[in-house]
């Protein structure tokens, strides 16, 4: 996990990059408006001011308001081991995403459906139990569940729409999937709730930079059935 000196520093930089642009123009371009000297973010159904944020969310956020991605999803949905250098954090992934809302709703559909719904979201058809949700405007994740039986334990999936990749690089999208199933899992629990824990990455950068890989051809899969596999390691 990211230390807070990393955090710091990688919250600074992004703050930096961010400080040098047009708002009028980042905010044509995200979908995010720019409100007496600040930035608000639509989030989970809340208007937050970038600063009011915490720390992993303001990282993101200051990411996002940087890119130029396209305003209208490709609505092709991958998984997360298609993203382009997403290997190294796919571990990740799971522990931080996957594992805490399949212990959460795998045999609870109607709570996750429930929760989906409080967040805004939208049930879509994958799975079991499925919503799509815009975290950020541009953004759209599509949370799945399966239902556990006899043969087979609860399983989960995080499907991104194909646009992601143009938005973030695989490392944030590690951070920007998990961010929703804490509110779920606090939703569920109680405000206390602790968010999903994170792991060690492997890259010591974490967070400081955005590294998008070109170039790399995408697994074309089956977002529907190799999300039962909820991108396990």
């Amino acid at each position: 996990m990211a230390t807070n000196i990393g955090y710091e520093r990688a919250l600074r930089l992004a703050r930096e990059e961010l400080a040098g642009r047009d708002p009028a123009l980042v905010a044509g371009n995200t979908g995010v408006p720019f409100e007496n000297g600040e930035y608000v973010i639509p989030w989970l159904g809340r208007r937050i001011p970038l600063s009011e944020g915490a720390v992993d969310q303001q990282i993101i956020w200051h990411h996002y308001l940087c890119a130029q991605g396209p305003r209208q999803p490709r609505g092709r949905l991958i998984a997360y081991r298609q993203i382009p250098g997403a290997g190294i954090y796919n571990a990740n992934f799971y522990k931080r995403s996957i594992q805490p809302m399949v212990r959460a709703f795998g045999g609870n559909l109607a709570g996750f459906l429930a929760a989906g719904q409080a967040l805004g979201g939208e049930a879509v058809s994958h799975g079991d139990a499925a919503f799509t949700l815009h975290p950020l405007p541009y953004l759209p994740l599509t949370y799945v569940v399966w239902q556990g039986d006899d043969e087979m334990p609860a399983n989960g999936n995080i499907l991104f729409d194909e646009s992601a990749i143009e938005w973030l690089c695989a490392e944030d999208l590690v951070v920007l999937a998990g961010l929703p199933v804490y509110e779920m899992l606090r939703m569920q629990n109680g405000p206390k709730t602790a968010a999903p824990a994170q792991t060690p990455l492997e890259k010591p950068e974490y967070f400081f930079r955005q590294e998008k890989t070109q170039g790399e051809d995408l697994d074309p899969g089956d977002p529907d059935d190799p999300g039962r596999s909820g991108g396990n390691p």
